[in-house]
Formats: structure tokens, C-alpha cells, sequence
């Protein structure tokens, strides 16, 4: 039963906030997660769910949470790496780990406030820019 409730909200969430092709990077990143703060306050319950399915003892469960992690990562890199950041293992590695973090944010932001959707997304946008700016190759 578990497993069924995580995979409908793997598919729900992804189905739900899928790029939008046609607006630049930045734009498309934007309103990405406008759409997924809207996902996860109109649907609080199977976001959590999703989340916290990671906890679960069941590995097919945690198998699915990784994989709708591992879409929004893929859809962050493409994001960087359009604007011009090099695709490497360090970017792919920080924007993963951005992921966990924005769904903490989205617990702690989208569902326990009611600070504005542009607020939430603005101060993702803003880590994310930073984290692939970190993640840049060092040069010596």
C-alpha cells in the first residue's frame, strides 16, 4: 500500500511540474518550482509522503523516491548546463544534493508558512545558482 501511495505521488509531482521547453533557463527553473510549491501546498499529504518515503524500510519505496529525485536533479542540471556550466560529476553531485535541501525547504517553507510562492522560489533559485557556482571547475 505504501508503495502505491509513494508512486502516485512520484508520478503525480513529476507530471505536474514538468518544464516548460519553451521559456529560457532561468524562467524555465523559476516556474518549475512555482508550480511545485503550488503541487505541494494543494497537496501536502502525498509531498509528504514522497519525501519521507526515503525513511521507509521498504527498498522498492526508497527505489522510487530516488528516482523523482533523480528526474528534478536531471532537470536542474540541464537548467546549469544550458547557461553554460560545465556537465561534470561536481555539478551533478551539488545540484543532487540542492534537491534534498529544496525539499527540506519545501517542508519547512511551503507547508509549516505562508510566505509567498515567489519568496520560496526565489531563495531556491538563488541557492541553486549558487550551488552550481560552486560546483564550477577549480582552476589553479
Amino acid at each position: 500500500m505504501h508503495h502505491a501511495i509513494v508512486l502516485t505521488a512520484r508520478d503525480a509531482m513529476l507530471h505536474a511540474t514538468e518544464p516548460r521547453p519553451e521559456l529560457s533557463p532561468l524562467d524555465r527553473l523559476r516556474d518549475t518550482l512555482e508550480r511545485v510549491v503550488g503541487f505541494v501546498r494543494e497537496h501536502p499529504a502525498t509531498f509528504y509522503s514522497l519525501v519521507r518515503g526515503a525513511a521507509s524500510g521498504s527498498p522498492e519505496v526508497r527505489e522510487l523516491v530516488e528516482e523523482a529525485r533523480g528526474a528534478q536533479a536531471e532537470r536542474v542540471v540541464s537548467v546549469f548546463v544550458e547557461l553554460g556550466v560545465p556537465d561534470t560529476r561536481r555539478l551533478r553531485i551539488a545540484l543532487r544534493a540542492w534537491v534534498a535541501m529544496a525539499e527540506q525547504e519545501m517542508v519547512d517553507a511551503a507547508l509549516g508558512t505562508d510566505l509567498p510562492p515567489a519568496e520560496i522560489v526565489e531563495l531556491l533559485v538563488a541557492a541553486a545558482r549558487a550551488t552550481a557556482d560552486a560546483a564550477a571547475p577549480i582552476h589553479r
